[in-house]
């Protein structure tokens, strides 16, 4: 009896563990198929399809021919699934070919039957070259949804291949448009699709679009690596005799030597892609090979040969039509038609380009268009047309200095994101598998528990495989640790005691400079106490930890605001995140802190944003340059070179002094009159600062300005305005600055004569005559009408008349004003404080020709200092002759008469 029951006990748990295991196997069936049966059906390209789409990268315009001829006889609703394929690979070869309508065309009719269909092949491959084609559209939005489309469909299928292919078109769109951080990523992805395929066309297609982000961006710091890689795609191309992507391989070859200025090496580059375009009759790529080698002999001073190679790119971006290449061979050709003196044909070079142009927009950032245009047009003489170049130009170039400071801080900030992301992904990979193998090994000892239902013979394999899954979680933590070790973070964990735990990342040692086991040591004294927080700050740090642990997340969420994000230590800046870590019963028992050394960063961000500060001001004084007279620009900034550097010496030397301050005086006025508001604010302070408390800071300040203003001429301006001009042009540039006093001083103006009896004035006697013109006229406005308005006298609208006339002696300058006039009672103080005595040739107004004297009662940027009158004098006794201050003879106001000797008058004559 006893025997028999133990048979049916065993004959039960034998049933018992047949039909648990039977179960078993039906679930993993059952999901396994659930599985397959969630894949979409992927119908791959026959071999022949396959074959036209690989030749794409060989010669599209033939496949796309071929494509045709195969889709002509083939009948809608019969034929769907070939038509599918073919007019998807016939998009992608139009695409290649340049022919963006019938790309587009046969794509979107690819798509509609493939979505259809559920041909997947077909599909991923239409959506993505719709995306290229909306990208050449202009339409970035469309083709960003799309290149994302078409990576979710990819995904569907659950195919490497498909999902690589996606993934490397939006790489490359991401590199086309400077996102860099994104183009990395992407492509990384679709190396890691493709890992355990055979490297052929795709991963060398995706290796090569790397290359460029690396070659043409020098923040990722990788640009003999991106070389390496150009090189071994361009390899892989070449010899399995794909003529379009070698064609493409040599441009970007080329451009990478050019960028590095190894020009002769770029040269025989594009040289030897010319040849290779000619043999292999690729005559869509050999024009855009013609128009770099055009640029490269620019830029050796090789102007013949670049007029050739531009001229026969011309020609073969008209057959093409292809229209923004044409317009930047047209500029090309300008270029070098400027240097080989031909100016007329670059302005029909250049009349052609504007022709071409659609839009105000792309007008005005053509940079190198108008930079051309200023050349030719001053050759010619055309100089209104060269100053609205220069203005162009200008404005060009302030957008030019903010759109590459906002790049580079774009792509500075995006390499450091992805720095960071790289960083947490090999922490969260390395998670995700210590996390999948406790599933697993949960799975497992779920399993065994079912088993020991079954039968406890299975006790000793549990044992076992408890046994296995200790020592894999041990070897799980050592690869954590290992992790630790070689991450470049620090990373620490510390519980309720603030001790931090024995975990933590080898480099934490490298970023708190300290040495040893730091396991057990108290987190304040480690990283707080040699920082820049207070006691008091600290102090909070401390108390919001006591709230945080032991607590829910509501806790967290309301005191982990106190903890610091940054930290100054030790002539570091340390970034800090915080993490906290909850156990079974959800409160927080230990925290997560991550430490990273963000000086470098913080130090380059300060030196973009100083750049950028320098780039708005040198922006501004460029717009002040534009505004100004050439002429008067170039004189002022000749005599601004030679004077200022010796300024500072004459200044503390008493025998000098009278004399500097006159040239200060010039400068400041000169400034104003030209437009240049921060030079004359700095030379005002200077001499505000010299006649009460001068430290040098203010000549210093001065000397920086100046600078600024001299290396912009010396860039820009030099030798543009050179030439003869006349009276009438002298009061026209300096009438504004009149025009800004007077309405500072509330007087309405009336009008300025000029009546030049002299006519052509040589260049030697301009720089005196546009001083004289400037000090008088600065002087009657202030004293004629400001001042005596100030003091409650009626006045008419401010008045000047300026007559220049040829005498027996020479030469004449008359200068009247209809303003308040001559106060003789002050000037009698003024002679009698100055010890002058006037006689029958001198009369009493000469006293204020004397340095420092002055009517003013108060001092204005203008006036009030007693320079002006006595730089007048100075420039008259330099040439023989003399000024003299009286009434108008004519009415009410003054009188400045200027005579110069004959000798002057012979110079102007024969001039």
């Amino acid at each position: 009896m006893n025997q028999r029951h133990k048979l049916l006990s065993r004959s039960w748990f034998s049933w018992l563990s047949w039909g648990l295991t039977s179960l078993c196997l039906f679930l993993s069936i059952e999901l396994r198929s659930n599985e397959f049966a969630s894949t979409p059906k992927l119908i791959q390209p026959d071999a022949e399809l396959f074959n036209l789409w690989e030749q794409i990268y060989n010669e599209p315009g033939q496949i796309l021919q071929k494509i045709r001829n195969q889709l002509a006889p083939l009948k809608p609703g019969v034929d769907d699934e070939r038509i599918a394929f073919l007019k998807a690979i016939g998009s992608e070869a139009a695409s290649f070919a340049e022919k963006n309508e019938e790309s587009m065309a046969l794509a979107k009719e690819a798509e509609e039957i493939s979505a259809r269909l559920k041909l997947y092949w077909p599909w991923i491959h239409a959506v993505s070259t719709l995306g290229i084609d909306y990208e050449f559209a202009g339409e970035d939005k469309l083709a960003n949804e799309h290149y994302l489309r078409a990576i979710a469909l990819a995904e569907q299928t659950k195919d490497p291949e498909l999902l690589a292919y996606a993934l490397n078109n939006m790489g490359y769109y991401y590199a086309r448009n400077k996102s860099t951080k994104n183009a990395i990523e992407t492509i990384a992805r679709a190396f890691h699709a493709l890992e355990n395929l055979p490297k052929e066309l795709l991963y060398h297609d995706a290796l090569n679009n790397l290359a460029i982000v690396y070659t043409r961006n020098e923040f990722v710091g990788k640009m003999d690596e991106g070389k390496k890689l150009l090189l071994e795609s361009f390899n892989y191309f070449k010899q399995r005799k794909m003529r379009y992507m070698t064609g493409n391989n040599y441009i970007n070859l080329g451009l990478f030597y050019k960028n590095r200025a190894e020009n002769s090496i770029a040269v025989d580059t594009f040289l030897e892609a010319i040849r290779y375009a000619r043999e292999n009759q690729i005559d869509d790529l050999l024009p855009y090979y013609l128009t770099h080698l055009a640029d490269l002999y620019n830029s050796n001073k090789l102007y013949a040969k670049s007029l050739e190679a531009s001229r026969e790119a011309i020609q073969l971006f008209r057959q093409n039509k292809n229209l923004t290449m044409l317009g930047n061979s047209l500029v090309t050709s300008a270029q070098s038609l400027l240097q080989l003196n031909r100016p007329n044909e670059a302005l029909e070079a250049i009349g052609e380009r504007r022709s071409m142009i659609k839009s105000s927009i792309e007008m005005n950032d053509d940079e190198m268009l108008a930079e051309v245009e200023i050349l030719a047009y001053q050759k010619v003489g055309d100089v209104p047309n060269e100053l609205a170049s220069y203005r162009r130009w200008g404005e060009i170039l302030r957008r030019i200095y903010n759109k590459k400071n906002i790049e580079k801080a774009q792509q500075v900030a995006g390499l450091l994101e992805l720095e960071r992301k790289d960083a947490e992904n090999k922490l969260l990979e390395e998670k995700n598998r210590t996390n999948a193998v406790q599933l697993a090994e949960a799975e497992r000892t779920r399993h065994i528990l079912v088993g020991l239902l079954a039968s406890f013979g299975l006790l000793l394999g549990f044992m076992v495989i408890a046994l296995r899954q200790s020592r894999e979680i041990r070897l799980q933590r050592n690869r954590m640790q290992e992790v630790l070790d070689n991450i470049e973070e620090g990373i620490l964990r510390f519980g309720k005691d603030h001790l931090v735990h024995a975990d933590y990342s080898a480099h934490l040692l490298q970023i708190l400079g300290v040495n040893g086991d730091i396991s057990g040591q108290d987190l304040f004294q480690l990283l707080l106490d040699d920082s820049d927080l207070s006691q008091d700050e600290i102090e909070v740090i401390r108390n919001s930890l006591q709230s945080i642990f032991d607590e829910h997340e509501l806790s967290w969420s309301l005191n982990s605001g106190q903890l610091p994000a940054e930290l100054h230590r030790r002539e570091r800046i340390l970034n800090l995140l915080w993490q906290p870590h909850y156990n079974a019963h959800g409160r927080i028992d230990k925290l997560l802190l991550v430490v990273r050394d963000i000086t470098s960063s913080k130090i380059l961000q300060a030196e973009i944003e100083a750049s950028r500060r320098h780039s708005e001001t040198m922006t501004q004084h460029l717009q002040q340059m534009l505004k100004a007279n050439p002429r008067s620009l170039e004189s002022f900034m000749l005599d601004l070179r030679s004077s200022l550097p010796s300024l500072g010496e004459q200044l503390n030397q008493p025998a000098s002094q009278a004399s500097a301050i006159r040239v200060l005086h010039t400068i400041k006025g000169n400034a104003r009159s030209l437009g240049l508001r921060d030079l004359a604010e700095a030379a005002h302070f200077v001499e505000s600062a010299h006649s009460s408390q001068f430290s040098g800071k203010e000549l210093d300040r001065l000397h920086l300005v100046a600078q600024d203003y001299l290396e912009l001429f010396h860039t820009i301006f030099s030798d543009k305005a050179r030439g003869v001009t006349s009276l009438l042009n002298i009061v026209d540039d300096v009438s504004p600055s009149i025009f800004e006093q007077l309405e500072q001083g509330h007087v309405a103006f009336g009008s300025i004569a000029v009546k030049d009896e002299v006519g052509r004035w040589p260049a030697s006697i301009l720089p005196d005559l546009r001083l004289l013109i400037m000090h008088a006229l600065s002087n009657a406005a202030d004293h004629g009408y400001v001042f005596p308005l100030r003091r409650g006298e009626s006045l008419p609208p401010a008045a000047f008349r300026i007559d220049a006339e040829r005498l027996n002696f020479g030469f004449r300058i008359c200068i009247r004003d209809q303003g308040g006039g001559l106060r003789w009672d002050k000037l009698q103080e003024l002679a009698k404080e100055r010890g002058f005595v006037p006689t029958h040739n001198r009369p009493l107004s000469d006293v204020l020709f004397q340095d420092g004297v002055s009517t003013s009662e108060r001092l204005t940027l203008s006036s009030g200092r007693g320079i002006g009158l006595a730089a007048i004098q100075e420039v008259c006794q330099k040439r023989g002759g003399e000024a003299t201050l009286l009434d108008n003879d004519e009415g009410r106001g003054t009188l400045l008469l200027i005579e110069w000797p004959e000798k002057d008058l012979a110079l102007a004559t024969s001039a």
